[in-house]
């Protein structure tokens, strides 16, 4: 049974970027965040169009499954 979840992003003061899922809360670079959202809208079946000029950071952390 699938329960809603507080989900929040936020700039931290250390420039990365806090994530809460619920009560977890991690700490990214800007580049893991960016890599981490864009498994997760795939995951949700969610297609993202970015611009031709944007060059995103390479896949290293995170993969979809």
């Amino acid at each position: 049974m699938l329960k809603p979840m507080q989900i929040a992003v936020e700039k931290d003061l250390s420039g990365g970027v806090r994530i809460t899922l619920g009560e977890t809360v991690g700490l990214m670079s800007p580049e893991q965040a960016f890599e981490f959202a864009m498994v997760v809208l795939k995951a949700a079946g969610v297609g993202v169009e970015l611009g031709a000029n944007f060059q995103p950071p390479s896949q290293k952390h995170f993969r979809p499954g």
